[in-house]
């Protein structure tokens, strides 16, 4: 068979409601707790549980539900491309296009707040130009052939890049090092970001679901695999690896989250022709009950590794990628078996475009930041000093979110959609 064969299972004949719903539910939740973590005064329940606590809050499972969902999205994005004829090694190319995409906004966003003494001018015009230059580079254009789109749209794209250039060159920020001195730094990748991280942990999905794309087995395999990866990375297995601990996790970044990704892949094939659940019924079944393994798994490695986000444990890992099973079959049973979508109307243009949600909240509040430096009306963000604090600022916040989802629907409609 050649390279360019159609080798991937057959693709669904209907998109799956239920994943954009899922996504858009997951990013509105993010823009939520990323908001509502500035309020004073909350729930304990309503913060990320410490390194070293023993447990997990449901601000704990955004990050990897969103990893989830990825793993969930490269099955039907490999497939269609395979199923239209493309070559392996283009596939790849689009892979390794995306990971460095995601890696390079992660980097750019993990370095905010820049220095503004040392950079000699305000850290918020930084970022609020990076966000910018953001929308300008991976903005998805209509594709033309004339008229002034044929210049227009790549003339766009390449200011974007020379303003990240731009950016990247005139970076400066601080570092606080062990003594308590701080320091001017360039540019570091330091822990890649969450984009960063998702980047990582997606190529880590695609490089095992490409060549094991038909054995469902083989991905759930591939997690256990992932889970030890994390297990030797902290015996010190990697110590003497040179150059790549020093950039990446290899146990945290690559196993761990890694495997989060290939579990939302696993439920991804089973809507694929070929699968052992040919039925709605069969689907469902097999979510809960790959779920409740999930589960048992995490429980079992609990007395070796606690459960802890920021140590990414595969105690962590297991567990919340079981609970993600399990919420994704009752969405999917709502949705695409029972019919009743209406719901996630609200929500849809999160999941159809969520990276620009994702990055939205910071635009508008650099906005509003960088419009009171250049007037000198007010100095920061007003609207944090609004409800700031208990019930009242959760309020707040969940206005914030679902404004910002609004908004990325409006922008939707001018064309101002993000694809990595």
């Amino acid at each position: 068979m050649t390279d360019t064969a159609v080798t991937a299972p057959t693709l669904p004949p209907t998109r799956l409601a239920s994943m954009d719903a899922f996504r858009g539910l997951t990013i509105l939740i993010m823009i939520f707790v990323n908001d509502v973590a500035g309020v004073k005064g909350i729930p304990w329940w309503m913060k990320h549980a410490d390194t070293k606590d023993d447990f997990m809050t449901f601000v704990d499972l955004v990050f990897p539900a969103f990893l989830f969902i990825v793993g969930m999205a490269i099955p039907f994005a490999i497939g269609r491309r395979r199923e239209r004829g493309e070559a392996l090694w283009r596939v790849w190319a689009h892979v390794l296009v995306r990971t460095a995409g995601l890696l390079i906004v992660g980097v750019f966003m993990v370095n905010m707040p820049a220095n503004t003494d040392a950079m000699g001018f305000p850290a918020q015009y930084w970022s609020l130009a990076v966000y910018l230059a953001v929308i300008l580079v991976w903005n998805d254009y209509p594709k033309t052939d004339d008229g002034p789109g044929r210049w227009l749209f790549p003339a766009l794209r390449g200011i974007g890049i020379g303003v990240l250039i731009t950016m990247a060159i005139a970076y400066r920020g601080k570092s606080t090092g062990a003594d308590g001195v701080e320091t001017v730094v360039r540019m570091r990748t330091q822990w890649w970001g969450i984009l960063g991280l998702i980047g990582w942990a997606y190529l880590v999905g695609c490089a095992c679901y490409l060549p094991l794309r038909k054995q469902i087995a083989g991905m759930v395999g591939m997690i256990t695999l992932l889970s030890l990866l994390f297990v030797a990375d902290d015996k010190g297995l990697f110590n003497s690896v040179p150059f790549l601990p020093g950039y990446v996790g290899i146990g945290s970044q690559l196993g761990s989250h890694g495997s989060i990704v290939v579990a939302g892949c696993v439920l991804g094939m089973l809507f694929f022709a070929g699968s052992s659940a040919q039925s709605p019924r069969d689907r469902i079944i097999w979510m809960l009950v790959f779920g409740l393994g999930l589960v048992a798994a995490a429980w079992m490695i609990h007395p070796l590794y606690i459960i802890s986000k920021n140590l990414a444990t595969p105690t962590w890992c297991l567990m919340c990628s079981g609970i993600c099973c399990w919420l994704f079959a009752a969405i999917y049973l709502l949705m695409d078996v029972w019919g009743f979508t209406k719901w996630a109307a609200i929500i849809r243009p999160a999941g159809e475009n969520p990276l620009l949600a994702y990055i939205l909240p910071s635009i508008v509040g650099g906005a509003i930041t960088c419009f009171g430096i250049a007037t000198g009306l007010y100095k920061g963000n007003p609207l944090w000093s609004v409800a700031n604090a208990g019930g009242a600022g959760i309020v707040r916040s969940v206005v914030w979110a679902f404004a910002i989802v609004a908004l990325t629907g409006l922008l939707g409609r001018i064309r101002v959609r993000l694809r990595l």
